[in-house]
């Protein structure tokens, strides 16, 4: 079980609702081990439906669709009614579930009670991420600092025309050299921005995080995109149709000069990038980076393994790994699998060379 699975799933109240005893308890058991109370084991209809309706409160469920061969449709019609949050745990694929249930997050048989606890860990955090959104939405506070600089018509302006929106680690944004549908202005999460060389191979120019955006091009009007856009982590956002953000920089002077101030800021960091790329050593653009991603996680937990690394900074694993070594050795940072922490950040800032710039408010 990961730390960040037992985060989301402590203290949370969850109903089992499988008609096979000892998957039931081995799923219950991995529950446990994660902090969450498993306030009840049902294996049918009728028991999940008198648990839901009664006074006992629920954090989430676990659906198997199959309950002594009746179908569990009403359970999940009373957890959609209910508002509680859940996934089907189940054997059938989704050619088998009704349609109006297809897009049920689900796991599929067979598992161990730890992939269920993972999973449902997973679609906890998006589900509250999603109503993090539509409350900042609601309440006129987002945290993406070119929205939140706006003034309150410009910003009243485009929140008409924002939609919120979950989207998953490795999720293409852009493409280069193709249609800018959608521009998205982020929560939290992490972008990378990279250019393809004519031979195949890539390499990182850009990242942006809750300070930005995607869809630049659309600020110095082309509505086709320059490099691609990845998520390297799952993300909060807000989404604006292209067009529609090229018709409002035109009807409000403030929006347009708030955003193209942006685009300038992007622009900059392309041009450091690639003079990081030509003048500095690996130990200098590697600190500039988790330097970076650490500004826009809000966290000195950099979540990536080495070879995630290199492939962002354009390098062999190798590189990484000896860069790393360094590091540990200065005490600037530590290592694990699969992440690094940062432990000196001002050393870290001096092992930059000064290719590192803090992020700026707009």
């Amino acid at each position: 079980m990961s730390i960040l699975a037992r985060d989301d799933l402590d203290g949370q109240r969850i109903l089992l609702v499988e008609d096979e005893w000892i998957v039931a308890s081995q799923i219950a058991a991995a529950f446990r081990n994660s902090g969450a109370r498993v306030v009840g084991m049902v294996p049918t209809v009728t028991n999940a439906l008198n648990f839901i309706n009664g006074s006992e409160r629920l954090d989430a469920a676990v659906l198997d669709l199959n309950l002594r061969g009746e179908m569990a449709y009403p359970v999940a019609e009373a957890l959609d009614r209910e508002g509680i949050p859940y996934i089907l745990a189940t054997a059938f694929d989704q050619n088998q579930i009704a349609a109006q249930y297809r897009n049920v997050p689900r796991c599929n048989k067979p598992f161990s009670g730890h992939q269920v606890a993972e999973f449902l860990a997973r679609v906890l955090k998006a589900s509250n991420k999603s109503e993090n959104a539509r409350s900042s939405t609601r309440s006129g506070a987002p945290k993406n600092l070119l929205l939140s600089s706006l003034p309150p018509s410009a910003w009243q302006l485009i929140s008409n025309e924002l939609e919120p929106v979950q989207l998953s680690e490795r999720t293409r944004l852009e493409t280069c050299r193709s249609r800018i549908h959608d521009c998205y202005f982020f929560e939290d999460g992490v972008v990378s921005h990279t250019m393809r060389a004519p031979d195949g191979s890539s390499m990182e120019v850009a990242i942006t995080g809750f300070e930005g955006m995607t869809g630049v091009p659309v600020l110095q009007s082309s509505n086709q995109a320059i490099s691609d856009a990845t998520l390297l982590t799952d993300a909060s956002a807000y989404k604006i149709r292209a067009d529609a953000l090229a018709a409002l920089l035109e009807e409000d002077p403030i929006l347009g000069s708030t955003l193209r101030r942006y685009a300038q800021e992007f622009s900059s960091q392309l041009t450091l990038s690639l003079l990081a790329v030509g003048r500095f050593r690996i130990e200098a653009r590697l600190a500039r980076w988790l330097l970076m991603v650490s500004d826009r996680l809000g966290s000195q937990i950099v979540p990536f393994s080495q070879e995630s690394i290199g492939l962002s900074l354009g390098v062999r694993r190798a590189s990484i790994t000896g860069a790393i070594r360094e590091f540990r050795h200065r005490e600037l940072i530590d290592s694990y699998r699969g992440g690094v922490k940062i432990c000196d950040r001002k050393g870290l800032v001096a092992a930059s060379q000064g290719c590192y710039r803090p992020l700026s408010k707009p």
